[in-house]
């Protein structure tokens, strides 16, 4: 009985999770699609477009597959490692972030898997944002030190209260219940972040003050075996 309730809530999680994640690249493809349809565009804005469309199915379709790894529907699932380029990663970002957002990296490279990397990053940059004023920045810095890589998302926001910086990884768990509510939140983005950095052998680490702001630090393992994968 105790395994079967194991896996039903599995199930309830992966739900809830797809829907969380969807939203983002569901909303590029509905707001793209619309200005095809009603906006008189030119050849060459029908064209982009056309490209945002395809690329956020294709980020759809990935990250549809890496949750159902990540969320135990099969034990020995592994992750798919390899060296990616930093200024690669931070351009695709800048596309579908705010101009809120202020990168920097001192690293050309990171190991990892791409699609989970970025959906890390996504959740992580989007709290950060819906955290702060409109007019303040986030700063996202990459860094690599000894054998690890950093990834520190940085804001001035609201801020979560001490009680609360070793809950707000677990599933579900909303510091504030009725904001999550009204911004669409569901209690999954920082629990999927948790899940990503240790499927990377690293961990996820957060400091806040209420008023003050937050950040977040994603440590992840600087491999040097390059066709490694992860179970």
């Amino acid at each position: 009985i105790h395994s079967l309730d194991d896996q039903i809530q599995k199930r309830q999680l992966l739900l809830g999770a797809l829907t969380h994640e969807l939203k983002t690249p569901m909303t590029a493809i509905i707001g793209y699609a619309d200005s095809l349809l009603h906006m008189p565009l030119n050849d060459r804005q029908r064209l982009e477009c056309a490209h945002n469309i395809y690329d956020a199915g294709k980020r759809t379709e990935a990250l549809s597959q890496k949750l159902m790894e990540l969320m135990g529907l099969s034990e020995n699932q592994s992750i798919f490692m390899k060296e990616l380029s930093t200024s690669d990663l931070v351009e695709t970002l800048k596309s579908i972030t705010s101009e809120q957002v202020r990168f920097t990296y001192e690293t050309s490279t990171l190991y990892g898997d791409e699609t989970l990397l970025l959906s890390m990053l996504i959740n992580l940059i989007n709290n950060a944002i819906q955290a702060s004023p409109d007019d303040e920045i986030v700063n996202v810095a990459i860094r690599s030190e000894k054998d690890q890589y950093q990834i520190l998302v940085t804001d001035r926001g609201r801020g979560i209260p001490k009680e609360y910086t070793n809950l707000v990884t677990e599933p579900f768990f909303r510091v504030d219940k009725a904001r999550s509510r009204k911004d669409g939140g569901t209690g999954l983005g920082l629990a999927l972040c948790a899940m990503i950095a240790e499927k990377h052998g690293g961990r996820l680490e957060i400091e806040s003050v209420v008023g003050v702001g937050t950040r977040v630090c994603v440590t992840l393992l600087q491999l040097d075996n390059k066709s490694h994968t992860t179970q």
